[in-house]
């Protein structure tokens, strides 16, 4: 497995070891996230506090990985099952990633999802739907 293909496997790991420190540590000081439709937010300290959001929300997390391959030097491509356990149960979403791996550590991260979908259940999950 090449590095790049590791930094984001153990990334994966670290969100469902709900692990803030190593999320944060493995990116770059000046990495950008754009979780699509979103903005993109720059910076560790503010993906620390997008991040936190998401760790906030869920007492468990569990992204299970379906596929994944460097496509060119540093780049990752994954397709994934990210699931959130939240008070009725989990909030499950098909996610399209995208990762830049620079000297060890991820420079970019893009995550396309249906958004729609995230908000359905997640209305549902706090009986609004």
């Amino acid at each position: 497995m090449s590095e790049a293909n590791t930094v984001v496997k153990a990334f994966m790991e670290a969100f469902n070891a709900m692990d803030i420190d190593a999320i944060v540590g493995a990116f770059t000081d000046d990495a950008v996230y754009h979780n699509m439709p979103g903005p993109p937010v720059s910076g560790r300290p503010a993906i620390e506090a997008v991040i936190r959001g998401y760790l906030g929300l869920a007492s468990e997390m569990d992204w299970q990985i379906a596929y994944q391959a460097e496509v060119a030097p540093g780049v990752v491509l994954n397709e994934r099952l990210d699931r959130f356990k939240l008070a009725k149960g989990w909030l499950e979403l098909p996610v399209m990633g995208a990762f830049e791996v620079v000297d060890g550590k991820i420079a970019c991260w893009r995550d396309y999802f249906d958004m729609a979908d995230f908000q359905r259940q997640l209305a549902a999950q706090q009986g609004e739907g």
